[in-house]
């Protein structure tokens, strides 16, 4: 995750110690350098760039191939730096967050499953609707205007970027159990509204209005069902309740699968699961997610790895209620427009060729159909064609890298002669790479993570991005335009938000910053602020002084985290490290070449001819919102997975 809000505060406040190069590799600056890369995180992104594309499989390997054949090309001098695998006590914290994040995704892609199977079912349904005789529709249409199908409909205004759900649909779920009674006893008023008015006309009590003169020529909706029905052969009667039930499954179906939109379109999700016990430690379980032993892997198979992360997965739905979710804003648009769809094939038609009410837009409307046509078969393509872009969303953010393409990375590095050190726990590979650059074996630490920051390092941003420039940003600079001691800018970055410690709920960079400029501490501010002690104490079920105590758990790992650098090879280590087995050697692109082939069926190409990123262009789809949350933040928090 990083330091939460930080890289967005420093661009709009301190742009100038951002320096951009636009050469990357090329720029005489990196000629020469060491690049300390956080080898898990790039490998990982590598590998969620490359889903769903010609380089499904190997994309991580291919994509290490050609960042360090530039970098090489260039002069510059790459170390990668993976993490070790185990827990890391101080990362809880993260372990949850990362496993709710995880859990919507689950909800999510099932919510999609399940979307694919009813909107297919209506297709036929629609079909088989617009098949059958026009007063046999007639009779349909009239049982759901006079019932909704026992579903209640509304006109309320939707909170969500402040669209107005369209009169009549979608279809949202009843406010109570007792739905039925309600619509019953709806149908039976407005029975007893017309017997009433009968009567007082009968006896002379008034005169007809015109409207309600023409009221009276027409029979009142529960009479013409009956009446219709009661004209019709047999086969008939047949069809007309056969597709009375069908479209009431799907429409139990459509409200039974309905959630609410979240309140706001800035909304996020709770940091918690839901129904879960806060003090129950999952970081065992995200370990176990994320790896498998070779012994196993060998043993096992991709397949069969597969069904066991499937099986973590089933844990994980064990632990979390997925029915709490909530859809994203393009989950939401499909959901308007299948409940729009619904209504438009069930109400009776209008003169105009168009809906009456327009959906909202979708970002998933084709580019042939611009704007939704009143056909509901056509506009029901339309969705289902737009299905699987959605469903993939979270498909992607599920699918996380195994342990076999970690180690096939690792073998290709060894081949390129590039050296390979591995974090040990509790560090982590950034933390590694920032130590080797404080204390002068590294000059810049490759990666996303913006701890790197709080080590005051140099942080190298955009090293997977080959059409982005290469971004330096000097933790140090940071510290010193922002006016800050060395534990005073610590303490700020743990009132952020990190891996291991969680900010405090709406304090932001900007009152966290003035905060720790006056107080100097965040004990002295907690003593002279006791609201923000109170509202920390409501975060915990059993209030105060917990909630405090587990808040500064966290901020006791934030500090540690910052203070105590991960040990750096010594002399002899480090030069083994450059001059061990085959190091010194050149690399041999005719090895590399004959291993990628026998174990992907990929080739090299001329390096003047070769696209050095194919790759690039999904690997911020996913979360990473969300979706996850932009379009939802979270989807962007699968990358270390």
């Amino acid at each position: 995750m990083g330091i939460k809000g930080l890289l967005q505060w420093v661009k709009k406040e301190h742009p100038d110690v951002i320096k951009a190069f636009s050469k990357r590799w090329a720029d005489p600056k990196f000629h020469g350098k060491r690049v300390a890369i956080d080898a898990t995180l790039l490998t990982n992104r590598f590998h969620f760039a490359s889903r769903g594309g010609p380089l499904e499989g190997y994309g991580e390997v291919i994509g290490w191939y050609n960042l360090i054949s530039e970098m090489k090309a260039y002069g510059v001098i790459p170390v990668a730096i993976w993490d070790q695998r185990g827990v890391r006590e101080w990362k809880s914290a993260e372990a949850r967050r990362r496993l709710t994040i995880r859990a919507a995704h689950l909800a999510r892609r099932n919510h999609e499953f399940t979307r694919s199977a009813r909107v297919h079912l209506l297709r036929e349904a629609i079909s088989d609707f617009f098949h059958l005789p026009s007063e046999e529709q007639d009779a349909v249409r009239a049982h759901w205007q006079a019932t909704k199908f026992t579903f209640v409909t509304t006109g309320r205004k939707d909170a969500l970027d402040g669209d107005r759900i369209p009169a009549g649909g979608p279809l949202t779920p009843p406010e109570s159990s007792g739905t039925e009674k309600i619509e019953r006893e709806a149908l039976e008023g407005l029975q007893g509204d017309q017997e009433e008015k009968l009567k007082d006309l009968q006896s002379g009590n008034r005169v007809l209005t015109a409207e309600e003169n023409e009221q009276m020529k027409q029979k009142t909706t529960a009479e013409k069902i009956a009446s219709s029905l009661t004209e019709r052969d047999t086969i008939s009667i047949n069809r007309i309740t056969s597709t009375i039930d069908t479209f009431s499954y799907l429409v139990q179906a459509y409200r039974d699968a309905y959630r609410p939109p979240l309140p706001s379109s800035k909304s996020k999700p709770s940091p918690s699961l839901p129904g879960l016990d806060p003090s129950q430690d999952l970081t065992p379980l995200e370990e176990e997610l994320k790896h498998w032993t070779t012994a196993n892997r060998q043993e096992l198979g991709l397949d069969e790895w597969k069904k066991r992360v499937e099986k973590l997965d089933e844990k994980l739905e064990d632990l979390v209620p997925l029915e709490n979710f909530t859809e994203t804003r393009r989950q939401l648009d499909l959901t308007r427009e299948e409940g729009e769809i619904i209504n438009l094939v069930l109400s009776p038609p209008t003169p105009s060729d168009h809906y009456p009410t327009p959906p909202p837009s979708s970002p998933f409307q084709i580019a042939s159909e611009p704007s939704p046509s009143s056909n509901a078969l056509i506009r029901l393509r339309a969705l289902i064609a737009t299905l699987p872009s959605v469903l993939s969303i979270y498909q992607r953010a599920l699918d996380i890298p195994s342990p076999a393409d970690h180690l096939n990375c690792q073998h290709l590095l060894h081949l390129l002669r590039v050296p390979i050190l591995h974090a040990s726990i509790p560090f982590e590979a950034e933390g590694l790479a920032s130590s080797l650059c404080l204390s002068g074996l590294a000059d810049y630490v490759g990666t996303e993570d913006s701890d790197v920051l709080g080590y005051s390092a140099k942080l190298l941003r955009n090293v997977s991005s080959s059409r982005k420039p290469l971004e330096v940003v000097d933790g140090e600079e940071v510290r010193q335009a922002v006016g800050l001691e060395k534990d005073e800018w610590v303490d700020w970055m743990v009132l952020l938000g990190t891996d291991a410690s969680n900010n405090i709920p709406k304090i932001g960079p900007v009152n966290s910053l003035r905060f720790v400029k006056e107080y100097h501490s965040i004990e002295n501010i907690l003593g002279a602020k006791p609201k923000l002690v109170d509202k920390l104490n409501m975060l915990h079920p059993e209030g105060a002084p917990k909630g405090v105590e587990e808040w500064m758990k966290g901020v006791d790992a934030g500090r540690k985290l910052f203070k105590e650098l991960p040990p750096t090879p010594t002399v002899a280590e480090w030069e083994e490290l450059w001059t061990g087995a085959g190091m010194v050697e050149e690399t041999d692109d005719k090895v590399v070449q004959q291993w990628l082939e026998e174990k992907f069926g990929a080739k090299l190409v001329e390096m003047e001819d070769a696209d050095l990123y194919k790759l690039e262009g999904n690997e911020s789809e996913v979360g990473g919102e969300d979706e996850s949350q932009n379009e939802d933040e979270n989807e962007t928090d699968v990358e270390k997975i």
